[in-house]
């Protein structure tokens, strides 16, 4: 029983990941996009801090789990929308 979990567990990790490239999402997470719309992201945050930080929290979250390399940006996002100690 726990076999097939593991591979359970291990089919949704790379079906997830694969989803995040078959669908493009990689796009909306390169260096340039984020640079470019960070007005449009700051006036977002400070317009609703709670909705967006939760928001942000389980982005993060998601893509930290699948390890995706486009994560490191988020962590520079936290710190550029939320300022330093909330960022952080």
């Amino acid at each position: 029983m726990r076999s097939w979990l593991r591979w359970l567990v291990l089919a949704l990790l790379l079906a997830g990941l694969g989803g995040f490239y078959a669908l493009g999402l990689q796009e909306y997470f390169a260096w340039d996009s984020v640079r470019a719309n960070l007005g449009v992201f700051k006036t977002q945050v400070d317009d609703n801090l709670l909705m967006a930080a939760l928001v942000f929290f389980a982005i993060y979250t998601v893509m930290a789990a699948l390890s995706v390399p486009a994560a490191w940006i988020l962590t520079l996002l936290a710190g550029a929308l939320f300022g330093r100690v909330l960022g952080t």
